[in-house]
């Protein structure tokens, strides 16, 4: 995908606010949110946890091979 400037810069924008790959892509009418991902970081962008990794932080159940944790 060829990215404009203008593309790069809402990428930037919505990255550092916080949104999700996901909501970027369906946001930005993108095909996957890898897209999202491998863009941010060829620009550099901080990287981000898993949302996984943060629910487990934060107490929230998770599930694993179809058991919750």
């Amino acid at each position: 995908m060829n990215w404009t400037e203008k593309q790069e810069e809402e990428l930037r924008r919505r990255w550092l606010a916080g949104e999700s790959s996901r909501s970027i892509a369906r946001a930005m009418h993108l095909k996957t949110h890898s897209v999202v991902t491998g863009k941010a970081h060829r620009l550099g962008l901080p990287h981000r946890e898993s949302p996984i990794q943060r629910a487990n932080r934060a107490g929230i159940p998770t599930r694993k091979n179809g058991v919750t944790v």
